[in-house]
């Protein structure tokens, strides 16, 4: 059986479990709750336009992406797809991939929805991977999310959010206004104090920092939010780096 999960970090966590052939498992991200979807399949990178990692933007090539899939899916005519229902990501990912795997009469794709806490499947250790190996259900009714999936490419909107029990497309300003209300609590605050504050609040469902961190670069961009101040301060591992801070404009 082929396990997919959304991210490189719950990829490393079923690893070290050790619980399924290592083989058998890969991650799965190519920004599907974030940006504009039309033509995915033919997009060469998905990405966001953010500069941390080396001062590159956070990016995935998609066809290399789906080649790896088509390759795995050659061998596991057995899928499992792991995903939270507390993060968009993973969602919107599950979405896509049982659309794209319907085509294959010959795959029976499963679906393991865990999560108990922020993060999904990153809430649990690699100890507890064990205690979830049984926890998946046979998925007998692709239409629905194909349909789905089929919906909200068409709508092609800036951001896609779970709520309600069903995925959401929403511009930009719906986001960035749920990021000013928290700013506007905080009052100035060191930029990636207030990135940890926006995944801890989960904000529209969205947990990753590459989501908050371009939503706010824009906004300082487009004068909403200030740069108070940039002051040198030493980092976790005693280096001296140079931290901005922000406010509401």
């Amino acid at each position: 059986m082929l396990h997919i999960t959304v991210g490189e970090s719950e990829e490393r966590l079923l690893r070290k479990s050790n619980q399924f052939p290592q083989d058998d498992i890969m991650n799965f991200c190519m920004i599907l709750s974030y940006g504009k979807l039309k033509d995915l399949e033919n997009q060469e990178y998905r990405e966001i336009p953010i500069n941390i990692r080396k001062l590159i933007p956070w990016k995935v090539n998609v066809k290399e992406k789906l080649k790896e899939l088509e390759e795995k899916i050659k061998i596991n005519k057995d899928v499992r797809i792991w995903y939270s229902k507390l993060d968009n990501e993973d969602v919107c990912t599950m979405c896509f991939l049982i659309y794209y795997l319907s085509k294959y009469d010959d795959i029976n794709i499963y679906i393991s929805e865990v999560g108990r806490t922020w993060g999904g499947l990153g809430g649990y250790s690699a100890d507890e991977i064990i205690h979830l190996v049984d926890k998946k259900e046979l998925l007998e009714n692709k239409n629905k999310y194909k349909e789905l999936w089929k919906k909200i490419e068409k709508e092609n909107s800036d951001i896609r959010i779970y709520e309600n029990n069903e995925i959401v497309s929403h511009d930009y300003k719906y986001l960035d206004e749920r990021i000013l209300e928290l700013l506007k609590q905080c009052g100035e605050i060191n930029y990636y104090t207030f990135v940890g504050r926006c995944m801890g609040n989960s904000i529209c469902n969205f947990c990753g920092d590459i989501y908050f961190m371009a939503r706010i670069d824009e906004m300082i961009k487009n004068n909403l939010i200030k740069i108070t101040k940039i002051q040198q301060e030493i980092n976790a591992i005693g280096e001296p780096v140079e931290i901005k801070y922000i406010s509401i404009k």
